[in-house]
């Protein structure tokens, strides 16, 4: 995959190889395909390098001192703003990686349970395995309908009287032979 310029990814001067790095590594694991999961490995990076950025920004805290930053009123916003973007980078990467794990879940799923050169182009994101669940539960229902038809049918014949009908008693019986 080849590297992907940031539109709104802060990258500091002489980041560029760190984080063009990120974003290979992040594509090589992810593996994504199609553009929605091109996106959400986009967002994944994106969380991934706002959390490397507050690392940053809290390690640069050291240089006030032997105080720890939450301790001074003067850097409490800071700090503040520090945590906000943390947990807000900590959550897009937690519900992207999920959504991104359900739609290469359900891709792959789809892809192995179709028959070889089956046409997926008219797919798009479908939910396959409720799809599947849907089409197994009707044909399973389909199959009851045929077998109680079936059954009605047996049970309406045997209601029907001797399978031959006459009026006439069996005759003499036939002696048989010792």
């Amino acid at each position: 995959m080849s590297t992907t310029t940031a539109i709104h990814d802060f990258i500091r001067p002489g980041e560029e190889a760190i984080y063009n790095q990120l974003t290979d590594s992040v594509f090589d694991d992810l593996q994504p395909v199609g553009i929605l999961e091109i996106t959400l490995a986009d967002e994944i990076r994106r969380a991934m390098w706002r959390l490397r950025r507050c690392g940053l920004v809290e390690e640069s805290f050291s240089t006030i001192g032997a105080y720890d930053p939450m301790q001074l009123e003067s850097h409490s916003r800071l700090q503040s703003s520090v945590d906000h973007a943390r947990s807000q980078a900590h959550r897009l990467l937690h519900k992207c990686t999920a959504e991104l794990r359900k739609l290469q879940t359900e891709r792959i799923y789809r892809d192995e349970s179709l028959d070889e050169g089956a046409d997926l182009s008219n797919l798009g994101i479908a939910d396959w395995p409720s799809i599947q669940t849907r089409l197994i539960n009707n044909e399973t229902a389909a199959n009851r309908r045929q077998r109680a038809e079936e059954k009605a049918q047996l049970d309406a014949f045997d209601q029907s009287g001797p399978f031959c009908k006459n009026n006439e008693s069996p005759g003499p019986a036939i002696p048989r032979a010792a």
